[in-house]
Order: structure tokens, then sequence, then C-alpha cells
């Protein structure tokens, strides 16, 4: 079930709610905080979830903005 529940989030683009240091910050989805890994970036940087591992989901940079 967790696996499922980890699964449905891949794709989703959600703020940082803690920087990425050294590789690991974390995010809040709805009540549940997550720790991910990825590039390190302040706190509040959109980043999309690209794959999750157990309870850790790995995470990029965005970009939300139209000037590319």
């Amino acid at each position: 079930i967790l696996n499922r529940r980890t699964a449905a989030l891949v794709g989703r683009v959600v703020p940082l709610d803690r920087a990425i240091v050294n590789g690991h910050g974390r995010v809040q989805i709805a009540d549940a905080f997550w720790d991910v890994t990825g590039p390190d970036l302040p706190a509040g940087t959109p980043v999309r979830i690209v794959s999750a591992d157990g309870m850790a989901l790995h995470v990029e940079a965005t970009q939300l903005d139209a000037a590319g």
C-alpha cells in the first residue's frame, strides 16, 4: 500500500519545506512530511517528484515560469 502511495506522488510538483543540503531535504504533501533526495536547492523551490524509494522521494528542480 505504501508503495502505491509513493508511486502516486511521482510527477507532482511541490515546494521544498526544508532546503536540500548535501542531497537531503523535506517536502510537505497534505498533512505529511516526506524526506527527499536531490540536488541542493533552497527552501521554497518548486521540485518535481521523479521517483520514490521506500519513504524517500527523489526530486529535481522544475521551472514553473514560461521564460524558457
